[in-house]
């Protein structure tokens, strides 16, 4: 909600998803990017391209096998950086271990299969891994044809004239070797690119190049990023070089664009307390001057709650004074999901204090909020934010202030879904969903692994959203809150719903009542007190016995309600007669006196 320009429309789209393939066509607005020399953005219009979220269990990147075969029964042990991660045991005949676990960067796996008369054989193998690869004969691909959305958030259907085609594909080769193409294009624009990601015996290599033709003219751009992701050091560097005329969906001919644009980081633990950094950016527009920046920060854990953040950094534009900056803050885990910050930030001679609280917002039914303040320049600002998770919806009220200028946002989002003969609102689903159903029993505390997302409604029902798709996910109840009066039969299911659709928990709950009463028998007008016999009741296969006392009293949990044959055993008579089990909210109900006549 704009207070200016009233209710404003998000994203919008139809999705049709291809299991099989792994690829989803979507109809509406959608974000587009490409790679650090392709254009992107948001864009109205039809996209088509792979979606691995359909397989999550999908091994995309490259993996390390081993095979061999053993004549005896044997025992495989995996480590990973030299340590035992796991042991398996090989039947005799071939095998094959695939899909080994890894790390991100280096990594060191070490197979070990010794078999029953103690013949060893060992697989080894060293090598990076790199996020940017496939692994071999896996591809990725989209293709987007639309109009850019413009004043998203102001105006609803705003979209400019220019139809823009993009489309990118990415194959892996090798297990180090992932290679890439691009193109894009308007009626004024063609633009077309290569990529390649390798990993190296000593880091990770990104490459890319284009070239473009707008308005007859040509342009060119490359861009080279390598890191080193070491455990005890971490560095890297990349640069970029775009001629003066290059162009594509996002970067006119017109627009000023970085000739020349490089930057260099590194990182390094002191021991499991502190971690230092540094980042040097140097950028050479075609139009404005050159600028380059460096800073440094330091993160120290100086207690299990409270963390220390500091940093320092000199920009500088060409021929003008150096701008330097300096930051220091203190945060505190308050606990209940609070953290409390406190810092100083010296901008040249001004010295701004700040201060903000900050509660996380729930995965479940709950609230958050940040509280933001600090005064710079006798001025004071302030940033403000409350966030509601509702059954229903999520919605957000903020506020801010800066000098004399007020914002006032009210934001409200959710979704409607359609599951199990019922129509439910929620909070917004951007992956899958299940319906917890506890047969009309309400209040009862669900959670989706291990973390409370909510209580059932008055018909025992809650949409639970997010869940991860085609994957176990864990719901379960908590017996405590399921009413004295019932009883669940279970108390976890594993739910594995699709992407963007919904599966249904179901929890047996049956209520519990006790059934009291007295039964007697008649014979010839005489009353006779069945003492210590049977009393039971049946209908269809459901059949339930009590013993009486000494006065005939019978004592049953949980009959359904409805019309039983009963029957009396006393001594060596047997007296059947029809009792009808009323429909009741009590806890227990008083059947009374029911008689039974011998013939």
């Amino acid at each position: 909600m704009d207070p200016e320009n009233g209710l404003q429309r998000g994203i919008t789209n139809l999705v049709f998803d291809n299991p099989k393939n792994l690829t989803s066509l979507a109809i509406g607005d959608a974000f587009v990017t490409t790679d650090t020399l392709g254009g992107g953005g948001l864009l109205g219009g039809i996209s088509w391209g792979r979606n691995f979220e359909l397989s999550p269990y999908l091994i995309r990147q490259p993996s390390f096998n081993a095979a061999g075969v053993v004549d005896s029964p044997a025992k495989a042990e995996v480590y990973l950086n030299n340590r035992l991660l796991r042991t398996l045991e090989l039947p005799p005949g071939p095998f094959r271990l695939e899909n080994l676990p890894y790390n991100s960067g280096f990594n060191h796996i070490r197979v070990v299969v010794t078999d029953a008369a103690g013949k060893t054989q060992v697989f080894d193998s060293r090598y990076v891994q790199f996020s940017r690869l496939l692994k071999p004969g896996l591809s990725e691909f989209f293709v987007t044809a639309g109009a850019e959305r413009q004043d998203f958030g102001r105006r609803n259907f705003s979209y400019d004239d220019t139809v823009r085609l993009l489309g990118t594909y990415r194959q892996g080769v090798l297990t180090n070797l992932t290679l890439g193409g691009r193109i894009e294009a308007t009626d004024q624009l063609i633009n077309t690119g290569i990529s390649v990601s390798t990993a190296l015996p000593l880091g990770t290599l990104d490459l890319a190049a284009a070239v473009s033709q707008t308005e007859g003219v040509l342009g060119h751009a490359v861009a080279l990023s390598y890191f080193y992701p070491g455990r005890w050091l971490g560095f890297g560097g990349g640069v970029r070089l775009l001629s003066d005329a290059y162009a594509n969906t996002s970067l006119t001919l017109t627009g000023d664009r970085p000739r020349l644009e490089g930057f260099f980081t590194a990182s390094v633990p002191l021991g499991s307390r502190i971690n230092l950094s540094g980042q040097y950016n140097y950028t050479d527009q075609r139009d404005a001057l050159a600028r380059d920046q460096i800073s440094l920060s330091a993160q120290v854990r100086l207690s299990r709650r409270l963390n220390l953040f500091i940093q320092a950094s000199q920009s500088q534009v060409q021929s003008q004074s150096p701008d330097n900056r300096f930051s220091v803050n203190l945060n505190y885990f308050l606990g209940g999901n609070t953290n409390l910050n406190a810092g100083w930030r010296q901008e040249g001679n001004q010295g701004v204090p700040s201060f903000s609280v900050q509660r996380y917002l729930p995965q479940g039914e709950g609230y958050g909020y940040r509280v933001q303040l600090e005064q710079q320049n006798e001025q004071g600002r302030a940033q403000n934010i409350f966030l509601y998770n509702a059954p229903w919806a999520s919605y957000q009220l903020g506020y801010s202030r800066s000098g004399d200028t007020n914002n006032t946002l009210l934001g409200m989002e959710g979704a409607i879904v359609a599951i199990g003969g019922g129509l439910y609102t929620t909070r917004p689903i951007r992956n899958s969903f299940v319906l917890v159903d506890l047969g009309n029993v309400p209040g009862v505390a669900t959670f989706l692994s291990n973390q409370l997302m909510g209580r059932t409604n008055r018909q025992g029902k809650i949409i639970i959203p997010n869940l991860i798709p085609y994957y176990g996910n864990q719901v379960s109840i908590d017996p405590d809150s399921v009413p004295e009066n019932y009883l669940a039969a279970n108390d976890s299911l594993l739910i594995a719903p699709p992407f963007r659709g919904g599966g249904i928990a179901r929890f047996t709950v049956q209520r519990i009542q006790n059934f009291i009463g007295t039964v007697v028998l008649q014979r010839a007008g005489t009353r006779i007190i069945p003492a210590l016999g049977e009393f039971t009741v049946q209908r269809g296969e459901e059949m339930v016995a009590s013993p009486l006392n000494r006065n005939g009293q019978f004592y049953f949990e949980t009959l359904t309600p409805g019309d039983y044959t009963a029957q009396v055993r006393f001594e060596r008579e047997v007296c059947a007669f029809s009792l009808s089990i009323p429909a009741s909210d009590k806890l227990f109900v008083d059947l009374g006196t029911l008689t039974c006549v011998l013939p």
